[in-house]
This record gives C-alpha cells, structure tokens and sequence, in this order.
C-alpha cells in the first residue's frame, strides 16, 4: 500500500508530498494573512511535525 496513511511524517524528500507540503504553507500564510490568530501557529505545528525541513526548503 503506497502513500500518506495520516500520521506520522511527510517527508519533503518524497516528491509526492511536495504538492500537499506547499499546500499546507500557503493555507498558514493565507490565514495568517487574514488576521486568524489561532490557525497560522496549528499550521506550522502540522507543517514542522510533517518535515521540519519542509519550510525551508519551501523558502529556499
């Protein structure tokens, strides 16, 4: 069985998971973006529990 089974990491390394991982990045700065307070913090828990490596990479 191939794929995410929703927990656990995800990491940047697979390719696949690139898609869902800059997803998730955009989603935190768009809601951070719109004055949310609480969603921005649970997204970068999600987005560093995922792959700590993932954000910079995505900032590159």
């Amino acid at each position: 069985r191939n794929g995410w089974r929703g927990v656990g990491p995800i990491p940047w390394e697979h390719e696949p998971n690139r898609g869902f991982l800059r997803a998730l990045y955009s989603l935190g700065r768009a809601s951070a973006a719109i004055g949310e307070a609480d969603e921005p913090e649970r997204i970068e828990k999600f987005l560093n529990d995922s792959d700590p490596a993932a954000k910079a990479a995505i900032e590159g």
